[in-house]
Parts: structure tokens; C-alpha cells; sequence
């Protein structure tokens, strides 16, 4: 007889059932499992989960959305022109005048004339 053979015939032994008052020995001295909060029941909830990532996502482009919409158009270009004009190398208060200046001339000139004339203005005075 071969250990596979031992091994096969002991996993087919039929093992006695334990008694009654073991079985209640064993429960009664059991640590009762804790209750399950609705926490746990929301956490482990896989439409739960995926409703607060679409709520995340929700929330950023309305955030997006209306911080496009509603701020003034302005001042968000006269923030770049400044930028840009601080990128460019030229001092950090004729960059703001070149962003006030922006703004200023805002109704005057299409975006594209503005550019062209800002990198204009950086080639003749700040380029270096």
C-alpha cells in the first residue's frame, strides 16, 4: 500500500458528529459577532461606491463648468498675460501693467491681435 493510498482512504472516513451538549459548549462560548452598522452595509455597497465617484466627478466639472462661465473673462486673461509676461523674464510689476493694460484694451482688439501684440511688446522691451 502507498502513502496516496493511505492518504485516500482517510479522507474517506466518515467522522462522527459532534455531540449536542458539545455543540452548545462551543457556541455558548463563542464571541457573538458585532452588529453590522449601516456604515459598513453602505461601504461595502457597490452602487454606493460608484454613486460617490460619479458624485466626485459630478462635482469637478460643474466646478470646471461654472468657473469658466462665470468668472469674468478679463481678469482670467489678464492672469495669463501675466503669466506670461513673468515666464517671458520681464519684472513682476510691469507685468502687472501689461496685465492691466490687457484688460483695459480688452473690448478693443480680438484675442489674436492681443497676443500678437503682447509678443511683440516682450520682443521689443523684455526679450533680451
Amino acid at each position: 500500500m502507498t502513502r496516496t493510498d493511505i492518504e485516500n482512504r482517510i479522507r474517506e472516513i466518515e467522522w462522527p458528529a459532534a455531540s449536542a451538549t458539545l455543540r452548545s459548549r462551543v457556541l455558548a462560548s463563542a464571541p457573538a459577532a458585532p452588529p453590522v452598522t449601516w456604515s459598513d452595509r453602505v461601504w461595502f455597497s457597490r452602487t454606493f461606491r460608484w454613486s460617490v465617484a460619479a458624485a466626485v466627478v459630478a462635482l469637478i466639472s460643474v466646478g470646471q463648468w461654472s468657473g469658466s462661465s462665470l468668472a469674468d473673462p478679463a481678469t482670467a486673461e489678464a492672469a495669463r498675460v501675466r503669466t506670461l509676461a513673468i515666464e517671458a523674464g520681464l519684472p513682476a510689476d510691469m507685468a502687472e501693467s501689461l496685465a492691466r493694460q490687457s484688460m483695459v484694451a480688452r473690448g478693443a482688439q480680438s484675442p489674436s491681435a492681443r497676443t500678437m501684440a503682447l509678443q511683440q511688446f516682450i520682443e521689443k522691451d523684455g526679450g533680451h
